[in-house]
């Protein structure tokens, strides 16, 4: 089976000979391999235009998502971060920022505070 790859401006990326039962996760690794800078996690493809159906599902077959016209349209995804560097960025500022506000608030606030068993 041949899949057409283009580009969403319509540049063709190049025809794909791939078994019928292939799945989209393995069509996925075929063709970063072909585009090095393009990793299976920035893939996004449709049928035939960028505004037809999402193939979406890593493990289904890429046949049952292609018509006859086995055309599938790419877009990059950009760099994606992964949910764990989210979490760490997100509660990294408070973490840090905290003890700051504990251990220099005359640096910060200008004044020197007593720090009574309760805050600690």
């Amino acid at each position: 089976m041949e899949v057409k790859v283009v580009s969403r401006s319509g540049k063709d990326l190049g025809t794909f000979k791939v078994p019928q039962e292939i799945l989209v996760k393995d069509f996925k690794k075929k063709f970063s391999e072909k585009f090095k800078n393009w990793g299976p996690e920035r893939q996004r493809f449709c049928i035939k235009s960028t505004t037809g159906p999402v193939v979406d599902n890593d493990s289904e077959l890429l046949v049952k998502f292609l018509g006859e016209e086995r055309v599938l349209c790419f877009k990059d995804l950009g760099l994606q971060l992964s949910w764990r560097l989210v979490y760490m960025i997100e509660y990294a500022g408070p973490i840090l920022i905290a003890p700051l506000l504990y251990y220099f608030p005359k640096q910060i606030y200008g004044i020197e505070t007593v720090k009574t068993p309760t805050q600690t």
